[in-house]
């Protein structure tokens, strides 16, 4: 019957179609799988849209983990998912969500994070939201890696995390000396919900190396 719906993107196979699926954190397995059949299948998730959402990413999200609402678990989702109507989704489904956040900005303090000062690799600056009908907490913040990463969440804290290691080439002695550089391994420091992403959802098309029991959302092609 051939692919239902055709990608062409680049740094991508040719001929390849898209599938959206959660993953299991602990065991990197495979949970669900969504193949993406083109611009019918959205205009079905439009309708089905009673609550609102208005963002796609958002829409996929809930149907991706909808078998565990309200169990609690923790879901990390790339930028593809993470926005504020996709924390507060989560919030209602009785789920707690850690979300990279990119284009989908509105209702997100982009404008405030974008402006504050991060002058070393590891600092981060946050804020956090307050319902004062609910007591529920929405917090964003901003960390400087190579670039700054913007994050929401309905869970954890900025209380300092355990600072992510890797090993680079560095030339630790005088160029002049014509030595050559050495391996030497690189600590940057994080706060806790940033260590809870990147535990959990590593890097779309690797696998992650995490050991918690939580949920990733991705994108496969």
């Amino acid at each position: 019957m051939g692919l239902p719906h055709y990608v062409e993107i680049d740094r991508k196979p040719e001929n390849g179609c898209e599938i959206q699926d959660l993953c299991d954190g602990r065991s990197k397995i495979m949970v669900r799988l969504k193949l993406v059949k083109g611009q019918a299948d959205n205009q079905r998730m439009e309708r089905d849209d009673t609550d609102g959402t208005g963002l796609h990413g958002a829409r996929v999200l809930k149907e991706l983990v909808f078998p565990w609402k309200d169990t609690g678990r923790l879901v990390v989702g790339d930028s593809y998912f993470g926005s504020f109507p996709a924390v507060l989704e989560m919030h209602q489904m009785g789920l707690r969500f850690i979300g990279v956040v990119k284009s989908s900005t509105r209702q997100f303090p982009v404008d405030y994070l974008s402006t504050v000062v991060l002058p070393n690799r590891g600092d981060y600056e946050g804020v956090i939201n307050i319902d004062n009908t609910t007591n529920h907490k929405l917090l964003a913040f901003v960390w400087a890696d190579r670039e700054r990463r913007y994050f929401i969440s309905n869970c954890s804290s900025l209380s300092p995390g355990i600072p992510y290691s890797r090993m680079r080439w560095r030339q630790v002695a005088d160029v002049e000396t014509d030595m050559e550089p050495d391996r030497v391994e690189v600590s940057i420091a994080q706060p806790k919900c940033d260590e809870i992403y990147y535990e959990t959802c590593a890097m779309i098309d690797r696998h992650n190396r995490s050991r918690n029991e939580n949920l990733k959302v991705e994108r496969k092609y």
